[in-house]
C-alpha cells in the first residue's frame, strides 16, 4: 500500500485571498495535500482555508498543476507561483486558481519541486489521498496520527524530516490552537506536567 508521508516543505508564503489582496499564511505541502494556516510569527496558527474554500486541506493529485507566475496583481514579491485545480475538486467543472508568492527565489524553487513531487506521488486524488488524516497545527508528521484503514497492516513508517523554510521573523512560538487530534499529538513542550507530580495535601496539620 501507499505509505503516508510527512510534509516535504512548510513555511510562510504570501497568498491572494482575492485578486490583489495579499496576506501571509503558513503553508505545508505533504501527505498528498496542501495545508494552510494563519501565520503565527513563522509557525502554524489556526487553520486558514485558501481562497474560496471552507477547508484548510487541499488535496493534490493528477488534476492539479503548479506553475511559476510573474506580474500577479499587486504581488508582494517577484517570486510568484500558481496552483490550478480542475475536476474532481471543482464539482461544477470549473477550475480553482490559488496565487502565492514565495519570500525568496530559493524558496520558490523549493515550493515548486515539493508540489510537483506531491502531485506525482498522490496520483489519482479519488483513491490515494482520500483518507489522509489532518496534521495537528504546529506539529508536522505526527507520530500518533492514524493511517488510513487500508494501511493498518503495514509496518510502521517513519516520515522523512520536513524541509522547514526559515521563518522571516523568529519569535517564541505561542501555544498551538486546539486541533482535531488527541493530546498525544501535541508538541512535547506543551505536554501536561509529569504524571508523578503530586500536589501537597489540602490540610496538613494547622
Amino acid at each position: 500500500g501507499r505509505a503516508v508521508r510527512g510534509p516535504m516543505v512548510e513555511g510562510v508564503v504570501w497568498h491572494a485571498g482575492k485578486p490583489g489582496a495579499w496576506s501571509r499564511i503558513f503553508l505545508s505541502c505533504g501527505d498528498g495535500a496542501l495545508w494552510s494556516f494563519e501565520d503565527a510569527d513563522g509557525s502554524a496558527g489556526p487553520p486558514a482555508p485558501l481562497r474560496g474554500r471552507t477547508d484548510h486541506k487541499f488535496l493534490l493529485g493528477s488534476h492539479v498543476e503548479v506553475t511559476f507566475a510573474r506580474n500577479l496583481e499587486d504581488e508582494p514579491t517577484n517570486f510568484g507561483f500558481v496552483v490550478t485545480a480542475g475536476p474532481p475538486i471543482a464539482t461544477d467543472g470549473s477550475k480553482e486558481v490559488f496565487e502565492f508568492c514565495a519570500l525568496s527565489k530559493k524558496e520558490l524553487v523549493q515550493w515548486r519541486k515539493a508540489l510537483q513531487a506531491a502531485i506525482t506521488e498522490a496520483g489519482d486524488v479519488s483513491t490515494a489521498a482520500a483518507a489522509v488524516p489532518a496534521p495537528a497545527a504546529g506539529k508536522w508528521a505526527p507520530e500518533g496520527a492514524a493511517a488510513p484503514s487500508s494501511q493498518a497492516a503495514s509496518p510502521p513508517h517513519a516520515p522523512p524530516q520536513a524541509l522547514r523554510l526559515p521563518a522571516p521573523a523568529p519569535a517564541p512560538a505561542p501555544a498551538p490552537a486546539p486541533a482535531r487530534s488527541s493530546a498525544a499529538d501535541q508538541p512535547p513542550q506543551f505536554a501536561p506536567p509529569d504524571q508523578g507530580a503530586s500536589y501537597p495535601p489540602a490540610r496538613d496539620g494547622a
